[in-house]
């Protein structure tokens, strides 16, 4: 049955990385159906005890994507678009896509006409931005060869993540679980290995900065957390956890090692329009491709039509929670994993726009847990390519509904109806 397991994942993700895009719905969730209920299998079955058997199966289901083109998101285009204006000597927070082939200062291809974001500046920060060069300047103009090699980039930065969390979990007497939960994670190995999303350069230098953490080597940790903050910015609101755990006077050192390195990192782009645009691109961004906000959604359905105000108030309710969060912090740096697993829970549970990479990356920190209700909400992420049959469809708010109200029924069970176990697996 383990074998037959394996084999039945292998077929699915090859489905999933060489047949269906994602307007093929019904065969896309049919296929990540095998995969969750195979993933379920892994976790709950006594299959896996060694380390380098669950590092090399979940490395074996990575590679079977690197010769894929990522059918479920274009986001790929932006990023080797960006790495292309590096190499050829354009800073890609100075000018939209757009603007550059309607002056005719940039020639038009594949990598303008297929991203999605032509009349935005850039967003990526810096760390991004370092590989997206190295993927355009090693592939030397052709559009396959630079994402044949960001898909290596990403493969190596996975097996790196796995090798953290294998010498965290050792140090925390963990065991195989957290490698079992995150390696072998469909939504993780679809979104990171076959779409290739940043997240994924985020979280070897989160591991990274765990260990390091773990180790009371606190400037390297800074300076890692740095590195992740510039792949993602969103690594910036774990700060705050770290004064219980090793006081304000080492907080504030890493804080300051932190914002110095993140400094250095963003100085070679850095101009009077640098920010401006950032500025600019956010707000459009966070304006226009709202997704699968659920709780967002539904606060600013009420506010249109029943209750004005009351979007405003739900985003004070969701501030609240997250001051509320940081107050009721462990001095134990082992339950970082907890806290930020909660942190950007409520963070995604009231934004405006949740893809599924997104909740990915929680399947890191959800690792190191008891609790299971982020594993389940990967399982229902890729109901969300509903949207996507016919092009864009827009909000499927039912999937939505469904989706988050599983979500948090299975939160509130854990938390506050089910007494805490010590075991990782399901």
């Amino acid at each position: 049955m383990k074998y037959g397991a394996i084999l039945l994942s292998i077929l699915a993700y090859v489905s999933i990385g060489y047949l269906f895009p994602r307007t093929d719905f019904y065969f896309l969730i049919s296929a990540f159906t095998v995969l969750f209920v195979g993933y379920y299998f892994f976790l709950k079955k006594n299959w896996f005890t060694s380390e380098k058997e669950i590092i090399g199966i979940a490395m074996l289901f990575r590679v079977l994507f690197l010769f894929s083109i990522p059918s479920l998101s274009d986001d790929f285009y932006r990023y080797l678009w960006d790495g292309q204006l590096l190499v050829d000597g354009i800073n890609p927070f100075d000018f939209r896509p757009s603007e550059l082939i309607t002056s005719g200062k940039y020639p038009s291809g594949v990598l303008f006409e297929k991203m999605n974001s032509p009349h935005y500046y850039s967003v990526y920060p810096p760390t991004n931005q370092l590989w997206f060069t190295l993927s355009a300047w090693l592939g030397n103009g052709d559009w396959r060869t630079m994402l044949f090699v960001m898909k290596v980039v990403v493969l190596s930065a996975e097996f790196g993540t796995l090798l953290f969390i294998s010498k965290i979990a050792s140090k925390l007497n963990k065991g195989v679980a957290p490698l079992l939960i995150y390696g072998l994670n469909p939504l993780v190995i679809v979104e990171f290995s076959g779409n290739v999303h940043s997240e994924v350069i985020m979280l070897i230098f989160i591991g990274l900065f765990v260990w390091l953490l773990l180790t009371d080597k606190f400037v390297w940790s800074a300076i890692s957390l740095a590195l992740a903050i510039c792949s993602k910015l969103i690594p910036v609101l774990i700060l705050p956890f770290l004064i219980k755990k090793i006081g304000w006077k080492k907080t504030l050192l890493v804080g300051i090692i932190t914002g110095v390195s993140c400094g250095l990192l963003f100085l070679p782009f850095y101009n009077a329009t640098f920010l401006p645009h950032i500025a600019e691109s956010l707000q459009l961004y966070f304006k226009t491709f709202e997704f699968n906000g659920g709780i967002y959604l539904l606060a600013k359905y009420i506010d249109g039509y029943w209750l004005s105000g009351f979007a405003k108030a739900v985003k004070g309710i969701s501030l609240l929670l997250l001051v509320f969060l940081y107050f009721k912090s462990s001095p134990k740096r082992e339950d970082v994993f907890k806290e930020v697993m909660l942190l950007f829970t409520v963070y995604f549970l009231f934004s405006s726009t949740v893809h599924p990479w997104y909740v990915a990356a929680l399947v890191f920190y959800t690792s190191f847990t008891q609790y299971k209700y982020v594993l389940g909400w990967t399982a229902l992420l890729p109901l969300t390519y509903f949207a996507y049959q016919d092009g864009f469809l827009g909000h499927p708010y039912f999937v939505i509904g469904v989706e988050y109200f599983l979500v948090l029924l299975c939160l509130i069970r854990e938390f506050f109806f089910r007494p805490s176990k010590s075991s990782l697996v399901v």
